[in-house]
């Protein structure tokens, strides 16, 4: 009983001195209200048990955590020894120890040593890093700040192993982004951007002078194909529909091609056309500044607005607003989809404008309506039905086709409908058709890349050639009911999809590839062909005579292009399975190059501008060659020299190889589809 009487007390006095020691440090805290206090921990405590300047007294066994004053230099006043803190940090135990890499180490050295090993071996084996680069093979690339360019773009070039450009690294070997132009006041700011000193010779960048205003914005097709009908015939203008660009300020209205041909093409479309012969016509009306379809609808026409000047003048003040707007013919007998309006979605590059090349896409993203497609005056105004494809503002996911089609391969045929009236249309005749409306397109806007072109470098060659410039180009088409095509735009600064809308147009691997055919990481499959190519380019211009180390360094991109372009297509200069003869690839040159004469004539007095509208010594070798690799595909001859440079060329030629005979070639009617009869190639 003794012994607990004892033990009882001795836990009594015990809780007493505990409670009278925190009483005296709250009395102490309450007598030094200049001080702060916080609580410190006991790994603090170690620390300040090092710190020969600072001395204190307080019973540290005795407290798990200490009330301390934060500001250290007026802590003078309080009296205590340091060697209690001594004692303290010594009775810490000792952590245990383990082995790595050979040396005794703790459990927390060791952890650090292991991270560090790890974060080093994947800098060193990351070739974007500052040590694991290799300043010699390593490509840098650079890419515009919007969203899509950011996200499919760099992706792609990251796939690639390309390394995205910093401030350690400014200089950059493939450069993506809007056209120079957009955000340029001036030619001067625009002309610094092409004069960068951070691209790297023989680098490639996505902008050409002039090509957004040559063919980019909603106004240009309209002009270009104005432009065409004053000097060709309709059906050599078949590339578009008719479209006129107004521009209305208050009161005031000013249409660019004239009051009275629109007027006139109205009436005579009226009894021209049998989709349009009933009142109201249909057009499309779209603000000029407008992208991603904002602002898109159908506009009526009724008889009593074309009347007159006073009718269009009312017509147009109670149908739109303010501004800039260009008006289309709407292709008001369509071809369906399982019932629905569509139209395509096409990706292009315009690789180079010396000499001119354009790859296509080997298939289009189909953009398919939501609702059966009626043409009853009643649904005239039913956007999702006619103009929001395939979904917009008020349009319905679950009313969508199903399964979606993802490309014109993936069994888009097979749902297509034509009119009864044409049974023998095809989609590949079509495809056909978007591939050379396209060059038509381009080649009409070349002059004016030229001339702007040579606004920009002026006495600046050697930047000029030190390296290349493209412009990647996404172009809609409709289709009427009878298989023709029809451009309804062509976009310059295209929305980059990539895979953001996966399950409606997966395009990320084609975003991959096209940065391959475009040389961003080096074309590195060349070692596989190198030799051949070469053994190729020196066969041609041995025969051809007029070889520069221009245009063999020329032809040697052009089949480095064509080996890595997998689902990608030159479409410009025609293919060799596809070609439809030098001279009527020269007359297609002259008849669509000289579209915008007039317009740069009238701007010009220059003489030499006369050259703008000629091939170049570059583009004539380049079809000169196209052509020469044909006839040796064609196997005219057997002897053992020409059986092997035979096969060099189908080793290096693409598109060569489909061709094994006579027999096996298209005649003109063939390669051409129905609207090129004394139209394009003749």
């Amino acid at each position: 009983m003794k012994a607990k009487s004892w033990l009882a007390l001795g836990v009594a006095m015990t809780f007493c001195s505990g409670f009278l020691l925190t009483v005296f440090l709250n009395t102490q805290v309450a007598q030094e209200p200049h001080h702060t206090y916080k609580v410190l921990s006991p790994k603090v405590l170690e620390k300040l048990a090092h710190n020969k300047n600072f001395n204190f007294h307080i019973p540290i066994q005795s407290l798990e955590a200490s009330l301390i004053p934060e500001d250290v230099a007026e802590m003078t006043h309080v009296d205590v020894e340091r060697t209690e803190l001594e004692k303290f940090a010594h009775q810490k135990p000792k952590p245990a120890k383990r082995k790595w890499d050979g040396k005794l180490r703790t459990k927390e050295e060791a952890d650090e040593a292991i991270e560090e090993s790890v974060k080093k071996h994947e800098e060193e084996s990351n070739p974007c890093s500052s040590t694991g680069r290799d300043p010699g093979s390593t490509r840098i690339f650079k890419v515009g700040k919007r969203k899509d360019f950011q996200s499919s773009i760099a992706d792609a070039l990251f796939t690639l192993n390309m390394c995205k450009n910093d401030r350690e690294h400014k200089r950059y070997d493939f450069y993506w982004d809007e056209t120079f132009d957009k955000h340029s006041s001036t030619v001067e700011k625009e002309r610094e951007k092409y004069l960068n000193v951070n691209i790297k010779e023989g680098a490639s960048l996505s902008s050409i002078p002039g090509a957004r205003l040559a063919i980019g914005l909603k106004p240009s097709l309209a002009r270009v194909h104005n432009s065409c009908l004053k000097l060709l015939s309709p059906s050599q203008c078949a590339f578009t529909k008719r479209a006129f660009n107004f521009e209305r300020e208050s009161n005031k209205l000013h249409i660019e091609d004239g009051t009275k041909r629109f007027i006139d093409f109205a009436h005579e479309l009226s009894y021209t056309q049998e989709a349009q012969s009933d009142w109201p016509q249909l057009w499309i009306f779209k603000p000029q500044e407008s992208f991603l379809g904002q602002g898109i609808r159908l506009l009526k026409v009724d008889e009593e607005d074309v009347r007159d000047r006073s009718g269009i003048g009312h017509w147009a003040a109670s149908r739109f607003p303010s501004g800039s707007w260009t008006l289309q013919e709407y292709v008001r007998n369509p071809a369906l989809f399982k019932g629905r309006k569509f139209d395509v979605r096409v990706w292009s590059v315009l690789m180079s404008t010396e000499p001119l090349r354009i790859y296509t896409l080997g298939h289009g993203f189909p953009k398919v309506s939501t609702k059966l497609y009626d043409p009853s005056p009643e649904y005239l105004e039913d956007l999702c039905m006619h103009i929001k494809m395939p979904l917009g503002p008020g349009c319905k996911a679950k009313s969508l086709v199903s399964p979606y089609p993802k490309n014109t391969e993936d069994g888009w045929a097979k749902g297509l409908e034509f009119s009864p009236t044409s049974p023998d249309v095809n989609w590949p005749s079509m495809w056909t058709q978007i591939e050379d409306q396209v060059s038509v397109v381009v080649l009409a806007g070349l002059s004016k890349m030229k001339l702007e072109e040579q606004k920009i470098f002026k006495d600046e060659q050697k930047k000029r050639d030190s390296y290349r410039r493209f412009v990647f180009l996404s172009p809609d088409f409709a289709v009427d009911d009878t298989g023709k095509v029809f451009m309804e735009e062509m976009n310059t600064n295209g929305f980059m999809i990539g895979d953001t809308y996966a399950h409606f147009f997966p395009a990320q691997e084609e975003t991959v590839v096209v940065m391959r055919l475009l040389g961003a990481d080096g074309f590195p499959d060349k070692w596989k062909y190198k030799s051949n190519a070469e053994q190729v380019v020196s066969a041609f211009c041995d025969e051809y005579h007029a070889c520069d180390q221009r245009i063999r360094t020329e032809l040697a991109r052009f089949i480095d292009e064509e080996m890595h372009a997998e689902m990608w297509k030159r479409s410009f200069p025609p293919r060799e399975d596809n070609w439809p003869g030098f001279d009527s690839v020269k007359l297609f040159w002259q008849k669509y190059s000289k579209l915008m004469r007039e317009e740069i004539d009238e701007e010009n007095d220059d003489p030499t501008i006369e050259n703008l509208y000629e091939p170049t010594e570059m583009d004539v070798a380049t079809w000169r060659f196209v052509e020469w690799r044909r006839g040796v595909s064609l196997g005219a001859e057997d002897d053992t020299e020409s059986v092997k440079l035979r096969k060099l060329v189908k080793r290096t030629c693409k598109h060569c190889n489909v061709i094994e005979g006579e027999d096996k070639q298209r005649t003109d009617e063939q390669q051409r589809p129905w609207y090129y009869e004394d139209a394009y190639f003749e």
